[in-house]
């Protein structure tokens, strides 16, 4: 309980500052949203989540390992680009590494290559960010 270790106005004055609570406020001031209908919105949301919430808890429990790897890793399959960037600005694009592309590799990897096939074939695409970088960011990525 916050009141514990906070005075009265502290608990009031951090509530004041709730996002979900300023968001409904918001929308009331800009005629978006009557507060009675942002409030019916969450008793809803939260009707459904309790609901789905209930029904999960008597799903039967994953027993082994591999069950609990074969609900979280997808099945192989294998993805040709039907209407990707030409063979010719991905051999430009990636040189060597194209033979790499049929071997396992780690995820940073991964996503820059998709990266770089997104803005092959859309030339509007742009990042921006604080780990974007010429080398690849912190992470080597992008």
């Amino acid at each position: 309980m916050p009141t514990t270790y906070l005075s009265k106005s502290e608990v009031e004055a951090d509530e004041a500052n709730d996002p979900l609570l300023h968001s409904v406020r918001l929308l009331h001031q800009t005629g978006a949203l009557d507060p009675q209908q942002a409030l019916k919105i969450y008793q809803d949301t939260c009707e459904q989540v309790n609901g789905i919430a209930a029904e999960v808890t008597h799903r039967p429990h994953l027993q082994s390992a591999s069950e609990v790897a074969a609900s979280l890793i997808p099945p192989k399959r294998i993805c040709t680009p039907a209407n990707g960037p030409s063979a010719a600005a991905r051999e430009q694009a990636f040189g060597n590494d194209l033979r790499a592309m049929a071997d396992p590799q780690p995820m940073s990897r991964l996503i820059n290559w998709a990266l770089t096939d997104l803005m092959l074939q859309h030339s509007e695409v742009v990042m921006m960010g604080e780990d974007i970088g010429r080398k690849g960011g912190v992470y080597g990525v992008t």
